[in-house]
């Protein structure tokens, strides 16, 4: 069969896989008072944000990757909280429309604790310090 009965049409692959592979970038700060805050933020290959809505599970821990362990207080700051299953433990978050979940964290007198945000199997871990 002749390759002149086909139309070959050229894709721009390389921004169709950049979206198709998100992960998630995940940063902390701390206030200084026994608070902090955790953003996370979907992005694509790059690095590169993406900007739109996507569903996260996040739990806190006493250590990378372990089960989940309660702080004194883990609300969504940003983003819209769909059920949380164990309170002050373990959420499911989906992003705002610019891909961003900010988490705040709250432990009285201060201390370590360890956000873990799950995303297409894939878990993401980031220490979070907080001094009271």
């Amino acid at each position: 069969m002749p390759l002149t009965k086909y139309i070959v049409r050229a894709v721009n692959l390389d921004s169709t896989l950049r979206h198709d592979h998100s992960t998630l970038s995940m940063s902390h700060i701390d206030g200084e008072n026994g608070t902090g805050t955790c953003s996370i933020q979907i992005v694509d290959a790059v690095g590169d944000n993406i900007a739109m809505r996507h569903l996260v599970e996040l739990w806190c821990s006493d250590t990378a990757y372990g089960d989940s362990d309660g702080i004194t207080a883990f609300a969504v700051g940003t983003g819209l909280e769909l059920h949380e299953f164990i309170q002050n433990k373990y959420i499911k978050v989906l992003s705002d429309a610019t891909g961003l979940i900010v988490m705040n964290c709250t432990i009285a007198g201060g201390g370590t604790t360890y956000i873990m945000a799950a995303d297409h199997s894939m878990v993401y871990v980031e220490q979070v310090d907080i001094t009271s």
